[in-house]
């Protein structure tokens, strides 16, 4: 990470476009077999953007443990977890916010169009502001039960 973006300024836009690139040129298509593909060129474009540094994007701070890198202990986190992580810098005008959109665009630009209808049957569960909407509309719902 570093310091914030003013994507007026060349140099600053070219940071953009190298992060958001695409992984590989043929375009992953969210087979199996492409997992541990995938992860590594998320690594490898983490460690050229400061994502996989302590605190970076790929660093997930979760209540009464250590921090847990995504790429390296995937299936130690969940989804809930993921979520409440990122809504503390998410939209915020912050570097990990920018970076954060940066991810996105990056991961969108390296699906082909099937991975991305595949995604797209299930964008509720990835869109953080969905998500953001369903829990507030919990927190409301249980408010009301307990009178």
């Amino acid at each position: 990470m570093g310091r914030i973006l003013c994507y007026k300024k060349k140099s600053d836009k070219s940071i953009f476009n190298k992060a958001t690139s695409k992984l590989d040129n043929e375009g992953f298509k969210c087979a199996s077999d492409q997992f541990l593909q995938i992860m590594k060129a998320l690594e490898h474009r983490g460690n050229n953007f400061g994502w996989n540094d302590p605190g970076g994007l790929f660093w997930v701070l979760t209540p009464g443990r250590q921090p847990v890198n995504l790429l390296h202990s995937y299936g130690s986190v969940s989804l809930p977890q993921i979520q409440h992580n990122e809504r503390s810098y998410w939209d915020s005008g912050n570097r990990k916010s920018q970076d954060d959109r940066m991810l996105y665009e990056c991961i969108m630009n390296s699906l082909n169009r099937d991975a991305k209808s595949k995604l797209n049957i299930h964008w509720e569960t990835f869109n953080l502001v969905q998500t953001l909407c369903q829990a507030q509309k919990e927190v409301y719902i249980h408010q009301e039960l307990r009178g």
